[in-house]
């Protein structure tokens, strides 16, 4: 029997930062409300509660009357967490989880009075947190769970009286002497100043507790002395601050908190509304919606007693429903159940065996498959798609069904699915074969996806003390910022509120209004941005938003993604998330770590690699400026290559008319933001904008880019007249992306398309080649039976984790490889760093 007791805004508040934001098609964000339930389903299937409560702070807390900066430095809470409370209060009541909030009290001491009114009762107490505050709770039958989140994942770090110690440092009924030591900076308790982790563990195994130290100061020498001497009133201030009341009278027994059956209507309800569809499956099968309508079939997997399956059939259709956690599998003659891993990874590692699959690198992690593999006998379903049609809103088993075969998942028992996988095969290959773009899936796309799941199984090493000391640098950053923006608009608001900025800048500072909402004045990027040069105030308002934006995306973002085990995160990369053929990252995003501003940048010191490997990064120089000249076919634009001239030198001497000798820095610049906006096909307008010149000038920069390049132009027009025509554009291996409003009467979303249409091949195109670099270096790795690995791509840009002993050969491999993975008409280069960290590398 046990007990779960949930710490509420400590998860929420974890599910909002640290989940990747998710909203509606009407826009309400659901990022936190998606966490949160993910851990709550995690929670009932993991450990199966017999009794379960929520526990929530109240609006008062009484250790603010002893010490009134506690948590003084705690943010309001975020417009966009606050309009999800509502839906997460509904979830937990269609639970049927008693939420507790008592007044003056903070969530520590409910969940404290709570474990000890029951702890000697003959159960186990299980408290799911995201604080180690909670930790001096530990007791003989209570453990605690410190909760992390990983987009749908959850990550839980165990506590119990058997490990604290060596998890922790301190034992449970010492924690709050080590956080009088301490102190916390979440909570603003101020501790002892230049006491750290270290010393404090060591003072307390010394002499037990805060009262033992000062009994024993005499004992203490140095500066640690001094400190504990003049801070003293702190250490007893922190000390009662940090200790959590266990006495409340809370009028609840046992049986209130027994768990009930949820109110399933209620929950599908909210979902849909939310647009949780992997939610409303979760729950689908227990209210039985549309349950006997429509069967397709009569076949009913058996279980799979023996592995005689495998000898007498040489094609098979695989599917895993992760939402039972099994797998069927279907050889056109029988349909066969099993939750046995060696059972699929006998049939996939057959090289006589054919097989039909869908999203093969989930099922690969889920059997942690280490073989060598054939990637020619896997066809998977979702690439396929994928490669006949990048524009699709998704790739999932329901939505490919219903295009393809006209069949409704939600009307069949799930595990029928696997027995139209042969059907939806032989159209998927047909279409592949008509469409000229096989050589695409099969070469390229296939290959691949062993290739990413080995990558997302190492993953890259984080030096956490690193990122801990990134991280108070930002803190301290944003902290002077809201100084400043304070000072200037001389009282405190909420920055993060555009109701209460607005009225900042346009009320209180009288700037001029730029934009307006439906709810308001806009404070957009956009806007804040013409005011740059109206007030002091927007520069640091636009710092601040960038800092605030680098610590809680990156900083708390790749903190409660690392692994604790390996202190690697691993990210997962999606083939399917972008119309170009871009890998796309997510649980973290790997590749939208800052680059634009210096203080982003930074944050790539804290990838490191293995003792005994060193990281080198290698990128394509301009890979879409040559692959542009290669599709024009212009010859001054590939001359320029061939000679290995500075492209952006060239281009300014043109539309300046200067000799490339008197070409400025200025000029260059200017020159780069022409050559790349022409490949994004940018407007006069757009290029006006970007070099804060006149549209005329702008307008002129490209004629005279045209001029020099004649072939560029024609091959543009011919690309946009090629999309009206065929309502698509294709890249030099022939990847298909959908121009859907390229005929649009609507004259901006016809130019919008337009753009579209000429970029899509080059940047597919640089896609494409990349990804054949991976294959090619991949296998020569396994040729050499080499240790190094590949961990990251990003855009044109690879990282790769080398033995010291490997490292020249490695970036021989690397070079020749990335630079040979197709021949264009033009010398594709490619620059290779090595370094002790990533910034160093790259």
């Amino acid at each position: 029997m046990n007990l779960v007791i949930i710490d509420g805004y400590s998860l929420i508040y974890r599910c909002y930062y640290g989940v990747p934001f998710l909203s509606t098609s009407s826009n309400i964000p659901t990022n936190a409300i998606y966490g949160f339930t993910n851990i709550l389903f995690k929670i009932y299937e993991n450990v199966k509660p017999d009794y379960i409560c929520i526990a929530f702070d109240s609006k008062k807390i009484f250790r603010k009357e002893s010490f009134e900066e506690y948590k003084a430095n705690r943010k309001p809470m975020p417009d966009e967490l606050s309009v999800q409370l509502p839906y997460i209060k509904d979830i937990l009541n269609a639970m049927k989880i008693n939420m507790i909030e008592i007044e003056g009290y903070e969530a520590d001491d409910i969940i404290g009075s709570i474990s000890y009114k029951f702890k000697n009762e003959d159960i186990k107490i299980i408290i799911f947190t995201g604080d180690r505050d909670l930790l001096q709770l530990i007791d003989k039958n209570i453990s605690v769970n410190i909760i992390t989140t990983k987009f749908d994942k959850t990550i839980d770090d165990i506590y119990t009286i058997d490990n604290i110690k060596e998890k922790f440092g301190v034992h449970s009924n010492q924690v709050i002497d080590y956080k009088a030591l301490v102190g916390d900076q979440s909570d603003n308790i101020p501790g002892i100043k230049g006491i750290g982790p270290k010393t404090a563990i060591k003072l307390i195994e010394e002499y037990c507790n805060l009262d033992n130290i000062y009994k024993n100061i005499d004992n203490i020498s140095g500066s640690v002395k001094q400190k504990l001497l003049e801070n003293k009133e702190d250490a007893y201030l922190s000390k009662n601050l940090a200790t959590i009341i266990k006495d409340i009278p809370i009028n609840i027994s046992l049986e209130q908190l027994r768990i009930s059956n949820w109110d399933y209507m209620k929950l599908y309800d909210i979902f849909k509304s939310l647009e949780f569809k992997s939610f409303i499956d979760k729950i689908n099968k227990e209210i039985k919606i549309n349950e006997e309508e429509n069967k397709i079939t009569e076949k009913t997997p058996e279980q799979l007693s023996d592995q005689d399956i495998i000898k007498y059939s040489n094609c098979f259709s695989i599917l895993f429903d992760e939402r039972q956690d099994i797998f069927y599998i279907y050889d056109l003659k029988k349909l066969y159940i099993t939750k046995d891993i060696n059972v699929i990874e006998k049939i996939i590692s057959d090289i006589k065996k054919y097989i039909i699959t869908f999203d093969f690198k989930k099922i690969l992690h889920k059997i942690n498959y280490n073989k060598q593999l054939i990637m020619s006998n896997i066809f998977d379903l979702m690439i396929a798609t994928y490669v006949l049609d990048s524009n699709r809103k998704g790739y999932d088993l329901e939505n490919i069904l219903l295009t393809y075969l006209n069949i409704d998942l939600t009307n069949i028992n799930y595990h029928q699915a696997v027995l139209y996988f042969n059907n939806l095969k032989d159209i998927l290959e047909k279409q592949l074969i008509e469409y000229n773009c096989f050589y695409l899936f099969k070469e390229i796309e296939m290959p691949l996806i062993y290739i990413l799941y080995i990558m997302e199984k190492t993953g890259v090493m984080v030096d956490e003390k690193s990122l801990f000391e990134y991280e108070n640098e930002i803190l301290n950053k944003i902290k002077d910022l809201e100084d400043k923006i304070f000072t200037l608009a001389g009282q405190t608001f909420n920055i993060n509120s555009p109701k209460q900025l607005a009225s900042i800048l346009f009320e209180n500072l009288k700037l001029p209004v730029i934009k307006k909402t439906k709810t308001g004045y806009s404070t957009d990027a956009e806007v804040l941005e013409h005011l740059i040069d109206k007030h002091p105030i927007i520069a640091d308002i636009l710092d601040y938003r960038m800092f605030n934006k680098i610590y809680t995306t990156y900083c708390i973002g790749l903190r409660n993604s690392i692994d604790n085990k390996s202190s690697r995160i691993h990210t997962s990369f999606i083939q399917t998330g972008t119309a170009t053929g871009r890998l796309s990252s997510t649980e973290p995003n790997l590749q939208n770590i800052p680059i634009k501003y210096p203080e982003g940048k930074l944050i790539r010191k804290v990838f490191v690699p293995q003792d005994g490997f060193i990281l080198i990064d290698a990128d394509y120089s301009q890979i879409e400026l040559r692959i542009l000249a290669h599709l024009s076919k212009d010859e001054n634009l590939i001359k320029a290559f061939i000679n290995n001239e500075d492209i952006h030198l060239q281009t300014a001497s043109e539309i300046f008319g200067v000799q490339k000798e008197n070409v400025t820095p200025l000029m260059r610049s200017q020159a780069k933001a022409v050559n790349f906006g022409i490949v994004y096909g940018i407007s006069d307008f757009g290029l006006s904008r970007d070099l804060g010149i006149s549209v005329k000038e702008a307008n002129e920069y490209i004629q005279k880019y045209f001029d020099r390049y004649p072939k560029v132009k024609e091959y543009l027009d011919f690309t946009i007249d090629f999309a009206k025509k065929n309502g698509y554009v294709l890249t030099l291996f022939n990847r298909r992306r959908y121009i859907k409003d390229i005929n649009s009467s609507n004259r901006n979303l016809r130019q919008y398309s337009e753009r579209i249409a000429m970029n899509s091949p080059i940047q597919g195109t640089a896609a494409d080649i990349i990804k054949l670099a991976m294959i090619k270096i991949y296998k020569q790795f396994e040729k050499y039976n080499l240790k190094s690995r590949l961990l990251l791509q990003v855009h044109d840009e690879l990282l790769i984790e080398a033995a010291i002993e490997e490292k020249e050969n490695v970036k021989e491999i690397i070079k020749t490889s990335m630079e040979n993975a197709t021949q264009l008409s033009v010398p594709l280069i490619v620059d290779c760093k090595e370094g002790v960290n990533w910034y160093e590398a790259k």
